[in-house]
């Protein structure tokens, strides 16, 4: 057969159905962006730390006692994704509630005793000082609790003593108070009507419901340690120094405290403590109405108005170095009984170490399983810096 010419091949060829063309696929989806990772209390004592001279010692030591102040005192989640992502991570602060923000203050102090030629930045104060036209003081705005109802019913220094314990707790409690109600009871004070019940009684009202029941709580409160402290004050030997540590260091009052602590060593921490309270209202003359007031279930309210600090009387004492059975942290024990007998180190910063101690401490004695290794981590770290400490100053650990 004759082969077809070219040219009907090729008519052939043209008329041939065009396979059909696929569809150009999607595009894959775009892969979901990735979480932002978390901010650990560790990266905040970098992102927080600011300027500092000394980048060997001081500067780790910076960061370390921001990272412990973060973990203990449980900063948010929030919080710390504002210091992360923030240009200006201080201002994060803001966020942190009063008990947060004094222990954050403390951990600085503590740490620029420890490096007196570092600078504590001081954005608090300069805060104060632009925000001075609005902040009103709660001592200012509270001076005397004498118009609060209900009435005191006590006479003379019962009395007296009462009144201060209430000024000290409305105050307290005045903290958490917004400007303007602070402002209604200043206004009170200017006005010279401190006494006067109707016009205290005007700004409570501006308290919100949960504010306003907290001074009702607290005042009733108060009003029965102080029937009890004037009870007690009749017979001089029911508070005396040995009823005021059997009442502060009872067995009972150990319950749910360094529960992780058992046998000897327990025993040996508690005696300690009772010990160090005994010897301390002894030597400093405790006044009868702190005594009184600890013998009758006071607890802190009773220093509020003492000269005596309630902060060395925790659980234990400090100044008592317990062994909690993590190698790293019974090590940091020992070296605190150096920093304790170490007389070239200044009393003002021994003290500062012991109570950041004993906080520590009673914390890490009651640390889950699962945290131990984190514990001990944190307690190393602690202890090499503090160990740098106590040899620079010359003394044996």
């Amino acid at each position: 057969m004759r082969a077809l010419p070219v040219v009907l091949l090729l008519l052939a060829a043209g008329c041939t159905r065009p396979a059909p063309v696929a569809a150009p696929a999607a595009p894959p989806a775009p892969a979901p962006a990735p979480a932002p990772a978390a901010v650990t209390c560790g990266d905040a004592g970098v992102l927080l730390r600011g300027t500092v001279d000394d980048q060997r010692q001081a500067g780790p030591a910076k960061e370390a006692a921001i990272a412990r102040t973060c973990k203990y005192e449980q900063w948010s989640a929030e919080l710390l994704q504002c210091v992360g992502g923030e240009v200006d991570a201080k201002a994060c602060l803001d966020k942190l509630t009063p008990e947060q923000r004094t222990a954050y203050d403390q951990e600085l102090t503590w740490w620029n005793e420890r490096f007196p030629d570092e600078t504590l930045e001081t954005s608090l104060e300069e805060f104060a000082e632009s925000a001075m036209d609005t902040y009103v003081d709660c001592g200012d705005a509270l001076p005397s609790a004498a118009g609060f109802a209900p009435a005191v019913t006590l006479t003379g220094a019962d009395r007296d003593y009462l009144l201060e314990l209430r000024k000290d707790a409305l105050v307290a409690l005045c903290e958490d108070w917004d400007t303007s109600k602070r402002s209604c009871f200043r206004d009170v004070v200017i006005m010279g009507a401190v006494g006067n019940t109707s016009a205290i009684d005007a700004c409570r009202a501006q308290l919100d419901p949960p504010e306003a029941k907290a001074v009702v709580d607290k005042l009733a409160e108060l009003d029965k340690i102080g029937a009890k402290v004037a009870a007690v004050k009749r017979n001089a030997a029911s508070y005396d120094c040995r009823q005021v540590v059997a009442a502060h260091y009872a067995d009972a009052q150990w319950k749910g405290k360094l529960d992780a602590v058992k046998g000897a060593e327990r025993a040996k921490v508690i005696a300690e403590s009772r010990a160090r309270m005994t010897k301390a209202c002894t030597d400093d003359k405790w006044a009868p109405n702190l005594r009184a007031c600890i013998v009758a279930g006071g607890a802190d309210a009773c220093f509020a108005t003492a000269a005596v600090s309630a902060s060395p009387w925790g659980f234990p004492a400090v100044g008592v170095f317990v062994k909690i059975g993590i190698p790293e942290c019974d090590a940091y024990a020992q070296t605190m009984k150096a920093v304790d007998a170490c007389g070239a180190i200044p009393q003002a910063q021994r003290d500062a170490l012991k109570r950041s101690w004993s906080y520590l401490s009673a914390t890490w004695a009651s640390v889950t399983p699962d945290r131990r290794a984190a514990t001990a981590q944190s307690c190393k770290q602690v202890d090499d810096a503090i160990r740098r400490t106590v040899t620079s100053a010359g003394c044996q650990i």
